[in-house]
């Protein structure tokens, strides 16, 4: 059989086939790719808004519940005194004690929880755990309980002021309640 293109131009030849067919694919990925960005681009967006929306909800609901802390305590304690105040009249000591915290207390130490545990003998002990916003509010307030006459001692442990901020603490007062 004879031959009439040469084995060079054979090479040649295979090489642009090659080449017009790789040109071909990757048009047809890019043209691809191209059609599914469009084609979830509205996708995106609506999740984007929904992002937004959950967002501000989020903070909205955060706040209302910082709020709700806030007025929380202070509402169930004073709920709490009025209904032992009405059972047992001499055993409201441990709410003026406890008002008289809420009262030194600084704005950035919030109080999370609170145990009361009561001897046979004369002290009992309230324990008081919380988060303050700074190491220096937290001297702060225990400085204050250490000045009040109702608290016969006022104990911080120096663990809970290893950090500078965000500090989670417990602080053990006794005294005759």
């Amino acid at each position: 059989m004879f031959t009439l293109i040469s084995h060079d131009h054979k090479k040649q030849l295979l090489r642009q086939y090659r080449m017009r067919l790789l040109s071909v694919v990757a048009a047809l990925a890019s043209l691809i790719f191209v059609i599914s960005t469009v084609l979830l681009m509205p996708s995106y967006v609506t999740l984007q808004v929904e992002k937004n929306r959950l967002s501000a909800e989020d903070a909205t609901l955060s706040e209302s519940i910082k709020e709700q802390n806030a007025k929380g305590f202070a509402q169930t304690l004073f709920a709490i005194k009025s209904m032992v105040a009405s059972a047992a009249p001499d055993q409201t000591r441990i709410f003026e004690a406890l008002n008289v915290s809420e009262k030194v207390k600084p704005e950035g130490v919030k109080f999370s929880d609170l145990i009361y545990s009561h001897s046979t003998d004369a002290s009992s002990t309230i324990a008081i755990s919380g988060v303050a916003a700074s190491r220096s509010d937290l001297i702060v307030f225990v400085d204050d309980l250490k000045k009040q006459k109702e608290f016969a001692s006022v104990d911080l442990p120096v663990s809970n002021l290893a950090k500078e901020s965000d500090v989670k603490f417990t602080i053990n007062l006794k005294g005759n309640f």
